[in-house]
């Protein structure tokens, strides 16, 4: 029996990577783009991942040596969720996938009701505030121009007696802002106009007229165009009645 000579293969095992992602799990607000760093235990190693992300636009899949932030917006009222699963490969050999969370809140709106008021000076606003999200909070500012009594706040209602002391219109615009989940959502104005009340003067303020004769008062306002309500209070006369007019 005869032998041949030996010859030497050479096997090379190439190691397979391990990928970490951090953070695994993230919160971000609707709207915005999110932030992950991927690291391997082997130099050079690249990435592939799909995403699976009901609810969710933004997103897509793709392969890279990073994964970049991708702006991600929820459609709905409550968190959605966005699952990234990344598989790392180096030198053609692919590992073990992982998977990155990244949990997106709403963007709440905020809704006022009424979107717009006009009261009387002295009365009392009553602006109910609700959202779009469940728990969302709110806040306002307040520019006012010839009105007293409104002021910042926070609350699911404004209710603040407002003032005017001018003889013309007044306003009080909120600005109010929704807050849930750490995501603020876009301001909304409500104005509030503010009607002075009218002062009243008669000419004269005391008459005296003989019996079967009639009054002859004058009414005049300090605001333009109005006109009056009389109600009579009498003793032992007949003839009067309650009326509207100027004179």
């Amino acid at each position: 029996t005869s032998t041949g000579a030996p010859i030497v293969v050479d096997v090379t095992v190439k190691p397979l990577p391990v990928a970490t992602v951090t953070p695994a799990s993230k919160t971000i607000c609707s709207g915005t783009a999110f932030s992950v760093a991927l690291n391997s235990n082997i130099s050079g190693t690249s990435y592939n991942w799909t995403v699976v992300a009901p609810n969710i636009f933004g997103f897509s899949d793709g392969s890279g040596v990073t994964l970049p932030g991708q702006t991600l917006t929820n459609s709905v009222s409550s968190a959605s969720t966005a699952v990234y699963t990344i598989t790392p490969i180096a030198n053609t050999c692919m590992g073990s996938p992982i998977t990155a969370t990244i949990i997106v809140n709403p963007t709440p709106t905020v809704i006022a009701n009424p979107s717009s008021a006009s009261i009387c000076s002295g009365e009392t606003t009553n602006i109910a505030l609700t959202s779009n999200v469940s728990g969302a909070t709110f806040s306002w500012t307040v520019t006012s121009v010839d009105v007293s009594g409104a002021i910042a706040g926070n609350n699911t209602l404004i209710a603040q007696t407002l003032f005017n002391s001018n003889l013309t219109l007044g306003s009080a615009t909120y600005s109010i802002v929704p807050l849930a989940n750490s995501c603020s959502g876009a301001p909304v104005n409500v104005i509030v106009t503010v009607k002075p009340i009218p002062g009243i003067t008669a000419t004269p303020s005391l008459q005296t007229i003989c019996s079967g004769t009639a009054p002859n008062i004058a009414f005049t306002s300090d605001l333009l165009c109005q006109s009056f309500s009389l109600f009579v209070k009498q003793s032992c006369l007949s003839g009067d009645s309650v009326g509207s007019g100027n004179t």
